[in-house]
């Protein structure tokens, strides 16, 4: 008697330990399924990026902001930070002052004809 009180017991209990461990596999699944559509969104959004996008936005995050918060920082630090983002940009990508110069010299001349 004391052995079926002991089986009637455990019984008892496996249903419950089995609907919460359902219950836990599906909430872990609908987490596992919504941090893999994070990071789908934020791979197809990187991928869209121009590459001078995704150098602002390295630099943006290596300094914790955003372009919202980038937006409500003070005038001046905001356009240091946009500066510091031109002359990264024209680094990555081997524009200088000079090159610049050049084309657009090379533009007027061929708009006037020399």
């Amino acid at each position: 008697m004391l052995a079926e009180e002991g089986a009637s017991a455990r019984s008892e209990g496996t249903p419950s330990r089995g609907r919460s461990t359902i219950l836990v596999s599906q909430q872990s699944r609908d987490d596992m399924r919504a941090a893999n559509e994070a990071v789908a969104r934020e791979f197809l959004e990187w991928a869209q990026m121009t590459p001078e996008e995704k150098l602002r936005a390295q630099i943006l995050k290596s300094k914790d902001l955003d372009e919202e918060s980038l937006k409500a920082l003070p005038p001046e630090e905001r356009e240091a930070i946009e500066t510091e983002i031109r002359e990264a940009v024209k680094q990555a990508f081997g524009v200088d002052e000079t090159s610049v110069v050049l084309s657009k010299k090379a533009e007027n001349e061929v708009a006037a004809g020399l």
